[in-house]
């Protein structure tokens, strides 16, 4: 390569490697926008809904739940362990509790399928807001092997006869 070419060929590939970096950046740039807010019609992509709280700092964390549960007033709150455990098919160790935070008694109710003429297998008594219940027997024994069962939790008035709320969720019950 000559002089004349060397002059040439210098500038261009200056101009060339110029080029890469201004396109490299770019397409970075774009990915970190898009890493960061996900388009409104992406098409199933997951972001935080308006209202909802985020808590970056576990700290305070108890302290947003705790405010969650004094605003969620007049609402059904409930906790339960989505599993329950028996050795016999009949009495099994569970979680289900009407939460202290609930102005309302709570009676529970397990079903095999819901509908309009289905036997529960287990009917409890009522519980008062902060009551739970760490076991409970059903009348006749469950087989032994995982049992998807539905969690009918309801909330009544004062005059036990209203309904003031009610919530269904599917448990296991889990015979060994």
């Amino acid at each position: 390569m000559d002089a004349k070419q060397r002059r040439v060929m210098i500038p261009l590939v200056a101009v060339v490697v110029v080029l890469c970096v201004v396109v490299v950046g770019l397409v970075m740039t774009l990915q970190d926008q898009n890493d960061a807010e996900p388009a409104a019609d992406s098409g199933g992509a997951i972001g935080y809904a308006d209202g909802v709280t985020v808590v970056d700092d576990e700290s305070a964390l108890q302290a947003a739940v705790d405010q969650m549960m004094k605003d969620a007033k007049n609402e059904m709150v409930a906790s339960f362990q989505n599993q329950a455990f028996s050795e016999d098919g009949k009495t099994f160790t569970c979680y289900i509790a009407n939460s202290e935070y609930n102005e309302y008694n709570m009676f529970i109710a397990l079903y095999t399928e819901i509908s309009n003429d289905a036997e529960p297998l287990y009917l409890s008594g009522l519980m008062r807001p902060g009551e739970a219940f760490r076991e409970i027997a059903l009348d006749e024994a469950l087989d032994k092997g995982t049992h998807d069962v539905y969690l009918v939790m309801t909330q009544v008035e004062d005059d036990h006869s209203t309904l003031h709320g009610q919530s269904v969720v599917t448990i296991q019950m889990q015979v060994n």
